[in-house]
């Protein structure tokens, strides 16, 4: 019988979940300032663009069967379902600047688990 899925030796080494959702937010800051400083200098950065919508949705998908039992978070979560789904939505002219709530919205869910902290 064949294992169902490989797993690379880095991570089978033992890098935990949280510290694996941390790095979607270290990603998910950087390509939000990459993405805000083109728009301050009135550049366009579709990559920076491209990849956060990437790093929000699949952070979305990680999150959302955690925060389930927080009734105003997951309301706020399905409201993303269409754009988790389509997420070139986001590229469209009128929903491009969505993709700020989006990630307050992922921002929250990741406070909620307690991803976040102030030291």
């Amino acid at each position: 019988m064949q294992p169902m899925m490989d797993i690379p030796s880095e991570q089978a080494t033992g890098e935990s979940y949280a510290d694996h959702m941390r790095d979607f937010l270290k990603a998910i800051d950087y390509y939000s300032v990459e993405l805000r400083q083109s728009y301050i200098y009135g550049k366009e950065n579709r990559e920076a663009h491209f990849r956060l919508i990437s790093l929000l949705c699949q952070a979305w998908i990680q999150l959302f069967p955690k925060i389930m039992n927080k009734p105003e978070l997951a309301d706020n979560f399905k409201k993303w379902m269409p754009v988790v789904y389509e997420p070139k939505r986001l590229l469209l002219p009128k929903y491009e600047n969505l993709i700020w709530l989006f990630e307050i919205h992922i921002r929250m869910g990741f406070e909620y688990l307690g991803l976040t902290n102030i030291d």
